[in-house]
């Protein structure tokens, strides 16, 4: 099939609008065209990375009229690893950018036009470096020699590096020590494609205290050399809390997966957060940026309104944040359901902390164990979703439609999924009312949304 372009053309393009965040698009002799690290108002040379009938990718190659937007990227990995992508765009033009990705997706695969709903101005950070409480060091081989760092986009090709600046430096610190002491006793990194070596991945989790619990995840069920490791880290890093040791045996596998065994310390941090105090282990999942995570979740318990002898429900709870947020406004029942165990003993455990037992915690995938409970008799005044970026089951918005609920907020971290279960809340009877972006993931690409959805 003859393309419009072919892969490897140079085009000189003047980019228009923004695409997803980190590219801008542009027009070619009636192609569409998507400019990897272009800014809208620039003229650049690009060179075709992807042909199709109808639109073109492309990478920039000269900036021929740069942005006043334009930023300087600070990591020297910038354009290797595949984590922090908007690093030349300045602060106002990643705000921007993100905004646009909520509200194109609402119009384009949902139906609702701007206007149709209050939007408030996105939550941004004033500083957007080592907010992540969650690292995730990959191992690997680099020019011969077992590192740690994080994967190229769409690879497992290792961008080597112990010093990410969105990682807390502790983090970092531990990464380091941890590459040491593989190299001191001869120890393999994992080769995913021959599913040979021992270690996988490092995971160093953090809270506000400035605590570290650390989790080496190996293909294997014990750790050469465990004391000495313990013995360096603890020299190196006085915060250190726990060391815990994840069993991942299988190939293609998640990285957390498997029995985990406490070599130091505990196995668990504690986090405070709007008032309440909760647990967290090595498998649970917790917001990686606490002081967004709590502007995010203040969000949603104003869009909740929950009044004194309302009740709840929080699907996809993972440890219970929201629904714990929600026990302790409310006071009347609030359900959580979540699929993974670990992290419905954390909620359970963090209810009983916080001396919340009107909150009750179900294990079980959404889609089954709420659409069963409602149709058991369970009634809510309000419900909440926070699903992964697949979005919700339709069993489960079917089930909250049964249920009719005044108010439904959906916390999301993928506008395109979002839009499309709105559309279909929306079927049911409900208007969105609210949209509130938030920037949980500065410099990222990513962006999250808490929506409000009444019943009309």
């Amino acid at each position: 099939m003859e393309y419009p372009v072919t892969a490897g053309q140079l085009l000189t393009l003047d980019c228009q609008r923004t695409g997803e965040p980190g590219e801008a698009v542009a027009q070619w002799q009636g192609l569409t065209v998507f400019v990897e690290k272009a800014l809208p108002g620039e003229r650049v040379t690009a060179r075709v990375t992807e042909c199709a009938p109808r639109y073109a990718r492309a990478r920039v190659e000269q900036l021929l009229l740069p942005s006043p937007q334009r930023a300087e990227p600070s990591c020297p990995l910038y354009g290797r690893c595949g984590g922090c992508c908007l690093q030349h765009m300045s602060a106002q033009a990643q705000a921007q950018a993100k905004t646009d990705k909520v509200v194109q997706a609402l119009q384009r695969l949902g139906g609702f036009a701007p206007g149709s709903y209050r939007l408030d101005p996105i939550l941004s950070m004033a500083d957007p470096l080592h907010y992540r409480n969650k690292a995730v060091y990959a191992c690997g081989l680099h020019e011969g020699q077992v590192r740690l760092g994080l994967y190229e986009p769409g690879s497992h090709h290792l961008a080597a590096t112990t010093a990410c600046l969105l990682q807390p430096e502790a983090a970092n610190r531990a990464a380091g020590i941890v590459e040491a002491w593989m190299r001191r006793h001869g120890l393999p990194a994992y080769d995913p494609g021959a599913h040979r070596g021992l270690l996988r991945h490092l995971v160093a989790r953090t809270n506000q205290r400035g605590e570290l619990l650390l989790v080496l995840v190996v293909n294997g069920t014990s750790l050469p050399h465990a004391q000495d490791l313990v013995q360096a880290l603890r020299a190196e890093l006085p915060n250190l809390v726990g060391l815990v040791l994840n069993q991942n045996t299988r190939r293609n596998a998640p990285i957390l997966q498997g029995p985990c065994q406490t070599l130091y310390g505990r196995d668990s941090l504690e986090e405070t957060m709007l008032g309440l105090t909760f647990r967290i282990s090595p498998l649970s999942f917790f917001q990686i940026n606490p002081a967004q995570t709590a502007r995010l979740y203040q969000t949603a318990l104003d869009f909740a309104r929950l009044r004194p002898w309302e009740t709840a429900v929080d699907a996809y709870c993972g440890s219970g944040t929201i629904a714990l947020l929600m026990a302790k406004q409310s006071g009347a029942q609030v359900v959580g359901v979540e699929l993974y165990a670990g992290a419905v003993a954390d909620a359970r455990d963090s209810a009983l902390r916080n001396g919340l037992p009107n909150a009750s915690f179900y294990q079980g995938s959404c889609e089954t164990v709420l659409p069963r409970l409602v149709a058991e008799g369970l009634r809510f005044d309000v419900a909440t979703v926070d699903p992964p970026r697949k979005g919700c089951d339709r069993a489960l918005l079917r089930a909250l439609l049964q249920a009719a609920p005044q108010r439904i907020v959906y916390v999301s971290c993928n506008p395109a999924t979002l839009a499309r279960d709105m559309a279909f809340l929306h079927e049911g009877g409900y208007a969105p009312e609210r949209v509130q972006p938030v920037d949980m993931f500065p410099l990222t690409g990513h962006v999250e949304t808490a929506v409000l959805l009444s019943k009309a």
